[in-house]
């Protein structure tokens, strides 16, 4: 048995759904003999993937029959063993599951909250024409679609009218830390500087409430998509940010930080709140997070992409 995940790329920006993708796959192969690959839809922009898990670069020619076939039969993959799951919208990872189910292949679509309303109303004319001519009868090819909270859940099944599953994204267990109280508070960011996550209004409303504050400090973490510039005014203080952080270094953050912060206009299931729960962060997100269960919990606190939640 093999699984082969549709990615558009492994840029370290967007690793999220890579990991998302192939978490589990190391257990998958020592528990029951499946083998995990990755199709890259684009050309190599990384060196190391994650243990188990066999990495193939298609490259620009990824929709291409022959490139396709040829890294098929050069892994001795084939539809009667082999289940294929694509990761996002819009782009060739959507494309290339459509052509493999017409080979005979049984392709899982998995959005990420990529037709979140939200989203969706990003770019909309764009994405509403895309959509109808494309995007839905692609997906419509996919055998099953999997929502990744049961929110999305609700939404997909309302756009494509058929039974979505659902399986959100998970995180390794660890061992519960115990937190240090220490002299300050650290309250941590880490994610894209993208404009769906909301850090204009977290900086804005952590400056207007906590400006003064010595006991608190604000860690920003993460690859800029635009939004660095808009936020360096408010940086210094009790305001870091640390750039983009990845392995040890990233640990190393969880460990220090108390709290996580993500007020996010959208996500699909964020694993870096997951991940913040794991080292023992007190999470306090937006309801775009997609995850109801922090506040029927009560794991966690509310808060809203806005300047007014912020100081709240």
């Amino acid at each position: 048995m093999k699984v082969i995940h549709l990615i558009h790329s492994l840029d370290k920006i967007s690793f999220g759904i890579y990991n998302a993708a192939v978490f589990g796959s190391q257990f998958l192969f020592s528990k029951h003999n499946i083998s995990t690959y990755a199709f890259v839809c684009s050309p190599q922009s990384m060196a190391v993937g994650l243990p188990g898990v066999s990495i193939v670069y298609l490259g620009s020619n990824a929709l291409d029959n022959t490139v396709v076939d040829n890294a098929l039969s050069s892994n001795n993959i084939s539809a009667t063993d082999t289940v294929v799951v694509s990761h996002g919208c819009w782009l060739a990872p959507t494309r290339l599951g459509a052509m493999l189910a017409k080979k005979g292949f049984k392709w899982l679509y998995v959005p990420h909250g990529m037709l979140e309303p939200w989203s969706m109303q990003q770019g909309a004319l764009k994405k509403k024409i895309y959509y109808a001519l494309f995007e839905k009868r692609f997906a419509n090819h996919s055998k099953k679609i999997r929502a990744v909270s049961s929110v999305e859940q609700r939404n997909l099944a309302q756009r494509f009218g058929r039974t979505i599953d659902l399986v959100e994204n998970g995180v390794t267990v660890r061992p519960y830390p115990s937190k240090s109280s220490g002299d300050v508070l650290i309250f941590l960011f880490l994610g894209r500087l993208h404009h769906k996550k909301g850090i204009v209004p977290l900086v804005e409303g952590w400056r207007s409430a906590f400006g003064t504050d010595n006991n608190r400090k604000l860690i920003i973490a993460g690859p800029d998509q635009g939004e660095l510039e808009k936020i360096k005014p408010y940086l210094g203080n009790n305001i870091e940010y640390a750039g983009a952080v990845y392995g040890d270094t990233k640990d190393a953050l969880f460990n220090k930080a108390h709290y996580f912060l993500l007020p996010s206009f959208s996500e699909g299931f964020p694993v870096s709140v997951l991940e913040a729960m794991s080292f023992g962060l007190i999470p306090l997100i937006s309801s775009g997070c997609n995850f109801d269960q922090v506040f029927k919990e009560q794991l966690g606190f509310r808060m809203e992409p806005n300047i007014t939640s912020v100081e709240t």
